[in-house]
């Protein structure tokens, strides 16, 4: 859980580097979005009592999420109107 806590970036590229000539899986849970795109191959997103998983990287995820929100935000201004 959130292994990039109080590390430098010296270590912090120490441990990415660990990971990926890892042979097995790896499981990380971090809110550090450059490490998370450094080193995920698959994506996980956990929330409302439901798992999915996302291709690409996170910041396509990133995109997807805004995306939504921007035509959720439309949705509830029209209905104001």
């Amino acid at each position: 859980d959130e292994p990039t806590n109080h590390l430098d970036l010296e270590t912090i590229d120490a441990l990415v580097h660990a990971i990926k000539g890892f042979k097995g899986g790896v499981l990380v849970v971090s809110h550090d979005q450059h490490f998370i795109n450094q080193i995920a191959t698959s994506l996980y997103v956990v929330g409302n009592r439901t798992i999915v998983r996302h291709s690409g990287t996170f910041d396509d995820y990133k995109r997807e999420i805004l995306k939504a929100r921007a035509g959720n935000e439309a949705k509830l201004d029209m209905h104001d109107n």
